[in-house]
């Protein structure tokens, strides 16, 4: 994909750890991403990654507000996430495709692309989602 400069952010300290050990990452956050602005400059990134991260008491929706705060317009969001997630997690419960939709109707963003796929982890089906910042 071309991209160079990549950032890391985990609320595990241990997870950072891990991640520095790689050598790819330019900077460490240990944080975790919520509907609160981050001590990152807007219009950083022309791409943020989830993976996994949507899940119980994990990933509050307002996140992604952050989210298109921290990506350059025409720049994307890609989530890959537990299919059963968005149902089974009361966060996300019949509120998930609200969220994507209000963003779509504020023009936050755009839906690039969505679909199901298998094997996630282990058995569990996932769910993947691409929008592009506008």
């Amino acid at each position: 994909m071309g991209f160079r400069t990549i950032d890391a952010l985990d609320p595990s300290y241990d997870s950072l750890e891990l991640a520095k050990q790689k050598g790819v990452y330019r900077n460490l956050f240990n944080v975790a991403i919520t509907g609160e602005k981050l001590g990152i400059p807007q219009d950083s990134y022309d791409v943020v990654v989830l993976v996994g991260v949507a899940g119980p008491k994990h990933l509050p929706l307002e996140a992604f507000n952050e989210m298109i705060r921290l990506v350059k317009p025409g720049g994307y969001i890609v989530n890959l996430m537990r299919a059963d997630y968005l149902d089974k997690c009361p966060e996300y419960a019949g509120q998930w495709e609200p969220m994507v939709q209000e963003h779509v109707k504020k023009g936050d963003w755009r839906l690039v692309e969505r679909k199901r796929y298998p094997c996630h982890f282990y058995d569990r089906e996932g769910f993947m989602e691409v929008f592009r910042v506008c």
